[in-house]
């Protein structure tokens, strides 16, 4: 027997068919695992269809949106907020509006009138300072006091929502001549009767939470109707006529206004964001106390709540404007109320007409 390379070759003899079908059954065994464990980590990925079976994997993979378009995976993308529009609130980067009267809108000639005004935003106060509507309520409070408007309101925003133009509703919230007569338990009051400002009119009381949950309530009716923000104003305590004369109590606690004033505007913009309604307030342009003034409205309410403020006043507002500047955050988007649409100059303007309170 010779050697090879030093080692002796052992005998290794013929493979009989006993061992031939031992080895093909583990190798059977083997490769019906692995397939076994592929199906298994593949299951989420494998569509039947009326092709036959399709296997998706997740780098591959699509999604269909409700019309049957496909659309990149979410995650593996990166979306770019364009100016133009804000995707948080829904506002408007530019807004030039003007105020038209409830008949416009009825008529049909708002759209004409808009183009004449070179204005891309229509403003319609839906609630004035003497406290009714234009549109018709479902709120029972609204029902009851008799403060309900028309129901060719409400027909008619439905067709507006149909239009390219972007609506703001003008709300006077707690300014209301009507609610606290029908009922005084949600006034401001005095001695003698229910308390009255400087223009003659009464006033809910901004700590009632009935009154809060009224006016929150109108705002999301609005939002439903298909506005594209609301617009508040007379949100605070009152600062003019005579205080002095005002029952102090829970419904006048001077120590709870801010929290009372916070209180409802963040239960408004709570009630306005699942339908991308923004909420924008309507303030005078004077510089804002860091402590707050006497209606209870402070420089970080202003800030942190609105997604939109509108200045009025002297000079474009100018005080307040430069003030939230200087705060150091970045605040709500600032409009200037103006007589007039200036094209030339940049940032959004509105024309308002004066509150309705008859």
């Amino acid at each position: 027997m010779g050697r090879w390379g030093g080692n002796y070759g052992g005998y290794r003899g013929r493979r009989t068919l006993t061992d031939v079908l031992r080895i093909i059954a583990i190798v059977l065994a083997v490769a019906v695992a692995l397939v076994l464990a592929g199906l298994f980590v593949a299951q989420d990925y494998l569509v039947y269809t009326d092709e036959g079976l399709r296997l998706e994997l997740p780098f591959f993979q699509t999604e269909e949106e409700g019309d049957g378009s496909k659309t990149l995976d979410p995650g593996s993308i990166t979306v770019r907020e364009e100016s133009g529009q804000s995707a948080a609130s829904g506002q408007q980067e530019t807004i030039k509006a003007i105020q038209l009267p409830i008949e416009a809108l009825l008529d049909g000639t708002w759209e004409e009138l808009l183009a004449q005004a070179d204005a891309n935003a229509l403003i319609l106060e839906m609630k004035g300072e003497a406290g009714t509507l234009a549109w018709q309520s479902e709120q029972d409070l609204a029902i009851q006091a008799g403060a309900n408007g028309s129901p060719e309101v409400n027909e008619a925003l439905k067709q507006l929502e149909k239009a390219e133009v972007y609506t703001i509703a003008r709300v006077c919230c707690f300014r209301d001549d009507r609610i606290p007569y029908y009922n005084i338990s949600l006034a401001l009051r005095t001695s003698g009767g229910n308390w009255r400002d400087e223009k003659g009119l009464r006033w809910l009381s901004p700590a009632s939470q009935p009154a809060q949950d009224y006016l929150t309530a109108l705002c999301g009716e609005l939002a439903e109707l298909g506005f594209d923000e609301v617009l508040l104003e007379a949100f605070t305590f009152p600062t003019e006529g005579n205080l002095e004369r005002i029952v102090p109590g829970e419904r006048y606690d001077s120590t709870q206004f801010t929290q009372q004033v916070e209180s409802f505007l963040q239960q408004t913009k709570q009630v306005l964001n699942p339908h991308g309604t923004a909420l924008s307030l309507l303030v005078q342009g004077t510089a804002v106390p860091e402590e707050g003034d006497a209606s209870g409205l402070t420089l970080s309410l202003l800030e942190q709540v609105p997604d939109g403020l509108w200045l009025q006043g002297p000079d474009g507002a100018s005080q307040l404007e430069k003030q939230l500047e200087q705060s150091g955050q970045t605040g709500p988007a600032c409009g200037k109320i103006v007589e007039e649409l200036d094209q030339e100059k940049a940032g959004s303007q509105a024309v308002l007409f004066p509150a309705t309170s008859e």
